[in-house]
């Protein structure tokens, strides 16, 4: 990675419904992201969020989909007991909007889960590498103490084999209807997401 390939703007402060928060731009490769913290400086041990954008879900509400739900809950832990959410615009799973949008009719069309959708595109299940989240950990908070929010091990292998520590896994499990539990047995199933359902 070029140095000059990697980027961070300055921040600014804005109030939320749950805070005041640092809004901070980052870009490498020509992948963005937003880091959105909550007064760190004095923290050895951090909440870290690595999310990656859902359009349907955030902005238009689908009920088919845990990723609002787990991007709220995201933001209402680091109000509360400070962190940072690395907010990648990366929808997909890395397969971009476009594909999103093909993966998902198909997916109604012959009846299959996201990952079998995926893989009739010729993509993998998940194909993010997370390089620009790793970038601003390195950058930002290689001295803090990181508790990932994260039900996903591939994320926290990647962060791992990049050098980054980290202290403890947080779950964020959300079974707000029946359509979304079943979207998390997929993803325990397909994708190997450590959730744990009640019956």
């Amino acid at each position: 990675m070029k140095q000059s390939d990697f980027e961070i703007g300055q921040g600014v402060s804005l109030e939320t419904a749950d805070g005041l928060f640092l809004f901070r731009y980052a870009s490498l490769n020509s992948r963005e992201a937003l880091i959105v913290s909550n007064n760190l400086d004095a923290e050895n041990k951090i909440k870290v969020r690595i999310h990656s954008s859902c359009v349907f879900s955030e902005s238009f509400h689908t009920i088919d989909c845990d990723c609002s739900d787990q991007l709220n809950d995201a933001i209402k832990s680091i109000g509360k007991e400070k962190g940072v959410i690395i907010y990648l615009f990366d929808e997909g799973r890395g397969i971009g909007l476009k594909k999103k949008l093909e993966a998902i009719r198909i997916q109604k069309e012959l009846e299959l889960n996201t990952a079998e959708a995926f893989e009739k595109l010729g993509f993998k299940s998940d194909e993010r590498s997370f390089e620009l989240a790793i970038a601003i950990l390195k950058s930002l908070y290689s001295e803090k103490e990181i508790e990932l929010i994260t039900n996903n091990p591939l994320k926290v292998d990647k962060l791992k084999e990049a050098g980054i520590k980290i202290s403890s896994i947080v779950k964020s499990v959300h079974t707000k209807n029946a359509t979304v539990k079943q979207y998390l047995l997929e993803k325990k199933t397909f994708l190997g997401h450590i959730i744990e359902l009640n019956d």
